[in-house]
């Protein structure tokens, strides 16, 4: 997994070596190494303004660190299962988990408290998106669904139940009037983001 860092100078990569590493843009030089993790790192990203990258790993963990001197600044614990990824809300202020554990879960950026448990799924959540707006999150699963939430209250608005087969990743559309997922039943599907009604099933 690699992200850029919003100015182009840095990406930052996540292994299964259990290290965070960032590096320069051009030229490709090691800038810093991140350890903590004890087990495979999954995802990473850096927060818009790219002062932290976020790390989430199969330690069951997530971690916040600081981009330009790669201390460790706060730790995110409470799942109960390997993390498949991590996720900044478009106003930085959030941070979105995805598990193992069949849960996602909601934190705040400034201090590392969860503000809400998102449980409506009997398997692995794959995946995370917000809506440009940050208002809405989509979570994606192994159980052949994806739900929507609002993310202020916490509460679920409504799951997407047509696939057949696990999923891989949803998406909202830039305009927020779409959801797109995609699934191991080999199809796309096209839904209507405000009512989850199935708009078109594309097959590959």
């Amino acid at each position: 997994w690699v992200n850029f860092s919003n100015d182009g100078k840095y990406v930052v990569t996540a292994s299964s070596d259990r290290t965070v590493k960032i590096w320069s843009v051009p030229g490709g030089q090691l800038i810093r190494e991140l350890k903590g993790h004890t087990d495979k790192v999954r995802t990473v990203q850096y927060t818009n303004d790219d002062k932290y990258i976020i790390s989430a790993a199969w330690d069951s963990t997530a971690k916040i660190w600081d981009a330009s001197n790669g201390n460790l600044v706060r730790e995110l614990k409470g799942h109960k299962g390997s993390l498949n990824a991590a996720l900044v809300s478009p106003d930085g202020k959030h941070i979105t988990t995805t598990s193992m554990d069949n849960t996602a879960r909601i934190w705040l950026m400034a201090n590392g408290t969860m503000e809400h448990e998102l449980k409506a799924h009997t398997n692995s959540i794959t995946s995370a998106h917000y809506s440009r707006d940050g208002k809405r999150i989509v979570l994606a699963s192994w159980d052949n669904t994806a739900s929507v939430w609002d993310t202020e209250s916490g509460n679920m608005l409504f799951k997407l139940s047509d696939h057949t087969a696990s999923l891989k990743s949803a998406a909202f559309s830039p305009e927020r009037n779409f959801i797109v997922t995609t699934s191991e039943d080999n199809t796309l599907k096209k839904w209507n983001a405000i009512s989850g009604e199935l708009l078109y099933t594309f097959f590959a």
